[in-house]
């Protein structure tokens, strides 16, 4: 019996000491499982923080392309403008020679326009100065070839007198 109690001592021994292991052990996968947890959690916020960070990132860079892709045709539509500016532009010489030949027909009507305003002015002058008398001496002749005798003679007295004054 005493070998008995001691194997059972022994086994009871074994025993609390195999149960203290397991409860170390499980203390110690308790504690790593709180801490895979709490690492888990940790991650988590972290990956939703940068889920965010990412959602705005791709967005952004979503509209960067389009305005990169805006400015490229841009570009292109520049390129085709300045190659089109390019084949039609005026060259330097022929354009002063043109504008030389405008210049000197620019000069050409000038001297036209002053030599049309002294004959208009001649005009005026004449249908100012002239053309009354005229028009007197046309009347005088109608008139002498109409009257006879003393209103003829007074038609010329009259004539004499008056044409002094137009022709001052």
């Amino acid at each position: 019996m005493k070998e008995l109690s001691e194997l059972k001592e022994t086994y009871k021994r074994q025993s609390d000491n195999f149960v203290e292991e397991v409860n170390n052990c499980n203390k110690t996968i308790i504690e790593h499982a709180e801490r895979l947890t709490d690492f888990c959690q940790r991650l988590e916020n972290v990956q939703i923080t940068h889920k965010g960070r990412l959602d705005s990132h791709d967005s952004q860079l979503a509209e960067l392309y389009s305005r990169m892709k805006v400015a490229e045709d841009q570009i292109l539509a520049l390129e085709k403008e300045a190659t089109r500016l390019e084949s039609v532009k005026t060259d330097r010489s022929l354009f002063y020679k043109t504008k030389k030949k405008l210049d000197l027909k620019d000069l050409e009507q000038d001297i036209k326009l002053f030599k049309n305003t002294n004959h208009c002015i001649t005009l005026d002058n004449y249908a100012e100065k002239y053309l009354p008398i005229r028009t007197q001496s046309l009347i005088n002749e109608t008139l002498r070839s109409v009257l006879s005798g003393k209103e003829r003679r007074r038609l010329e007295l009259y004539d004499n007198e008056k044409n002094g004054l137009l022709y001052q």
